[in-house]
C-alpha cells in the first residue's frame, strides 16, 4: 500500500530549491548535505590515506644509503639465474648494481615485512549488512596485512588480511580479513568480514 504520509511533488518547491539564493534555510541543507563532521572524518582518513601512500612511493625512488666507511670501494661479480654476469658496488656512500643506483622499491619486496601504504578497495560483510569502502594496507608481514578503512554503511575499520596471492596468479592482489571497528555517531562496535582489492 502506498505510503499516504509521502509529500506530493511540487514546482513551486521545486523553483525554492533550485534557484533561492538567499534562502538560509535552504544554504544550511545543502552545506550539512555536503560537509558535517562525520563526513570530514572519512574524507580525512581517506586524504591521509593517500597522502601516506604518495609520501611512501616518492622513498620508494631514492637510491639507499650505505653511511659505512668500511665498506667503501666494496665490489663482486656475481652470476644471474640466466647465467649472466652482473657487479654489486659501493660507491660514495651509495650500492650500484651493473653500475647504477640501487633505489628503496627495488629492495621492497625482498623484504617479509614493512611499511606499505597501499590503498585498497574493501567489500564487506558485518553487523550493518553488506557494504564497501576505501582504505589502505599500512602494515605487511610476510602474508599478512594490517589494514585501516572506511565503509559506506559508516564505520571506520582496523583489520588482519591474508594475502591469496598463492592460491592463483588472477589473486595477486587479493586478501580475505577480519576487522574491527565503530559506527561513527553512534559508537557501535561493528566486526566484519572482508575482501580487499589492491590498485
Amino acid at each position: 500500500m502506498e505510503n499516504q504520509s509521502r509529500e506530493p511533488f511540487s514546482i513551486d518547491k521545486f523553483k525554492d530549491g533550485m534557484f533561492s539564493l538567499i534562502n538560509k534555510v535552504q544554504w544550511s541543507k545543502d552545506i550539512t548535505s555536503i560537509i558535517n563532521v562525520r563526513k570530514l572524518i572519512i574524507y580525512l582518513v581517506i586524504v591521509i590515506g593517500f597522502a601516506g601512500y604518495w609520501y611512501w612511493q616518492g622513498k620508494k625512488t631514492k637510491p639507499i644509503q650505505i653511511n659505512c666507511p668500511a665498506l667503501e670501494g666494496f665490489h663482486a661479480d656475481v652470476i644471474g639465474k640466466s647465467r649472466d654476469k652482473h657487479s654489486i658496488d659501493i660507491k660514495g656512500g651509495q650500492m650500484l648494481f651493473d653500475e647504477k643506483p640501487v633505489v628503496n622499491g627495488q629492495l621492497a619486496g625482498v623484504k617479509p615485512y614493512g611499511l606499505s601504504f597501499q590503498p585498497e578497495l574493501i567489500s564487506s560483510y558485518g553487523k550493518f549488512g553488506k557494504s564497501i569502502g576505501l582504505g589502505a594496507e599500512i602494515i605487511y608481514f610476510y602474508d599478512l596485512n594490517l589494514d585501516v578503512f572506511g565503509s559506506t554503511d559508516k564505520t571506520a575499520n582496523i583489520g588482519i588480511s591474508y594475502d591469496l596471492k598463492q592460491f592463483s596468479s588472477w589473486l595477486n592482489n587479493s586478501s580475505l580479513g577480519v576487522s574491527y571497528g565503530k559506527k561513527i555517531g553512534t559508537g557501535e562496535t561493528d566486526y566484519k568480514a572482508y575482501f580487499k582489492l589492491k590498485f
